[in-house]
C-alpha cells in the first residue's frame, strides 16, 4: 500500500494524517462534496443530469434521471429542450399532438393550450412498454421555445393481467390529475 502522506507538500505523521482523514470524513466536509451535486427535485424524487447535448432539431437537450437509473433503462425522467428556430408554443403543441397520434394510433393525448401543456401516453411497437409524458412549453425571447418534460415508463406490460392493466390505468389517471397542476408550477431549477 502506497503511503499517501508522503505526497503532501509538508510532512505529517502517519497518526496525524489518519486523524485528519477521519475528521474530514466524519465532520460533514467530505459528505458535503458528495451531496452538493446539482439536481432537480420533482414530486419527492431527486433527478441528476444524465446527458446533455444537442440533437438535429434541438439546440440544447438536458436529461435528468433518478439515482440508479440509466439512459438505457429508466423509469422516470425530467428533460429540457430548447428549439432556437421556433417561437409559437401553441403550434408546437398542436404539431406534437398530431405527430403522437399519427406515429402511435393507440396513444392518448390531451392539450391544455391555456397552460401550454400536453400530456400523452404512448406504447412501444411490441406493446411491452408504455410511457406517460407531460410537456410544458413556453417562448423565451432571444432563446426560442423552451420545452420541459416529465416522463414515466411502465415495462413488461405483456405479463400483466387484464385486472392489473385496469388498475394501472386507474393509477395513471390519478397520477396525471395530480401531476399536471404541479408540473405547470414547476420551475426546473437545479438545487445545489
Amino acid at each position: 500500500m502506497k503511503n499517501t502522506a508522503n505526497l503532501l507538500p509538508f510532512t505529517l505523521s502517519q497518526r496525524l494524517y489518519k486523524t485528519l482523514i477521519l475528521l474530514i470524513a466524519f465532520s460533514g466536509i467530505g459528505t458535503a462534496f458528495i451531496q452538493a451535486k446539482p439536481h432537480l427535485e420533482f414530486d419527492g424524487t431527486k433527478y441528476y443530469r444524465a446527458w446533455e447535448g444537442e440533437t438535429e432539431a434541438a439546440s440544447s437537450v438536458v436529461e435528468f434521471l433518478p439515482k440508479g437509473q440509466s439512459l438505457e433503462h429508466w423509469n422516470q425522467m425530467l428533460s429540457t429542450r430548447i428549439f432556437t428556430h421556433l417561437k409559437d408554443p401553441d403550434s408546437y403543441l398542436r404539431e406534437m399532438e398530431v405527430t403522437i397520434k399519427k406515429s402511435n394510433p393507440a396513444a392518448n393525448a390531451s392539450l391544455y393550450l391555456d397552460q401550454h401543456i400536453i400530456d400523452f401516453l404512448v406504447f412501444s411497437e411490441d406493446g411491452r412498454m408504455a410511457e406517460f409524458n407531460i410537456m410544458k412549453v413556453h417562448y423565451i425571447k432571444g432563446t426560442g421555445l423552451y420545452v420541459q418534460q416529465f416522463a414515466k415508463r411502465y415495462y413488461n406490460l405483456q405479463e400483466k393481467s387484464l385486472d392489473d392493466m385496469k388498475k394501472l390505468g386507474g393509477e395513471l389517471n390519478a397520477m396525471r390529475q395530480r401531476l399536471i397542476p404541479i408540473f405547470y408550477q414547476y420551475q426546473f431549477e437545479e438545487i445545489e
